[in-house]
């Protein structure tokens, strides 16, 4: 039996051994839903930047009164029926849904992956980066990557790593590291 009161006796490594970067933690569904929509933004970016502009030009368009603009077709239009807080409820109402649209087929798609992987909800998970390998392992097995295969992305929670197309790891700062603390393991991830 060990003496809780004494000090823990530190080794000294030899060098011949590599060090490895590793976490331990529960996955909790504020995390998922947070590193969800961080990954859900880098994944179709492009698509909602675009869909942005499009909203933007039309809520432009719905806002200017045709027949106050001194076009010959405006005189046939007439003055619009609808008041202009209604046009832009609609505007508003039309990009939600296209946004939804969007990502709705992607986010199905990531939370199948991340079931298959094992990373749920109050699952408990232990990730290692080891000679330039990310691995982890949960309830679903053990998995393991190339970390030039690997995109990390800083988050103001934690460190989320982009695994394939369609999954990602969520790594949080208040994860328990072994070996240092959480700025050595993101060192190891991104080096």
């Amino acid at each position: 039996m060990t003496n809780p009161y004494r000090a823990p006796v530190e080794t000294h490594s030899t060098g011949d051994e590599t060090d490895a970067a590793a976490a331990e933690f529960l996955v909790t569904a504020r995390q998922l839903r947070f590193a969800e929509s961080k990954f859900l933004l880098y994944r179709c970016g492009g698509r909602l930047t675009l869909a942005s502009f499009v909203m933007i030009a039309l809520s432009l368009l719905v806002a200017v009164d045709l027949s106050s603009l001194p076009l010959p077709t405006a005189a046939a239009v007439g003055p619009t029926p609808f008041p202009l807080v209604l046009r832009e409820l609609a505007v508003m109402g039309l990009a939600t849904v296209v946004y939804l649209s969007l990502i709705l087929s992607v986010r199905k798609t990531v939370r199948a992956e991340l079931a298959s992987h094992g990373i749920v909800d109050g699952a408990g998970l232990s990730v290692v980066v080891k000679d330039r390998v990310l691995g982890w392992s949960g309830p679903q097995g053990v998995f393991s990557v190339p970390l030039n295969q690997s995109r990390p992305i800083r988050t103001r929670k934690g460190m989320i790593v982009v695994v394939d197309r369609d999954l990602f790891l969520f790594i949080p700062k208040e994860a328990a590291f072994a070996g240092g603390r959480y700025q050595d393991f993101a060192r190891a991830l991104v080096a």
